[in-house]
């Protein structure tokens, strides 16, 4: 499933804060469990950072827009 180049800014935004959500619902005593959870965030973020690279070299912007704010 192709990730749209519209969806990129909104996934690398809401997800750490997911990932915050997901590290609230871990036992306290399971930090290696956090560590990875944390690194497993980032690179995802990397790479959908990455997926819009090369748009970006080329000139492009990377945008969302949303129907529902008023402009």
């Amino acid at each position: 499933m192709p990730i749209s180049s519209e969806a990129v800014p909104v996934l690398v935004i809401a997800l750490p804060f997911v990932g915050s959500c997901l590290a609230v619902l871990l036992r306290t005593n399971m930090r290696t469990a956090e560590a990875f959870l944390a690194g497993f965030i980032a690179i995802v973020a990397l790479v959908l950072l990455l997926i819009s690279f090369p748009r970006v070299v080329d000139g492009g912007i990377v945008q969302y827009r949303a129907q529902w704010v008023p402009e």
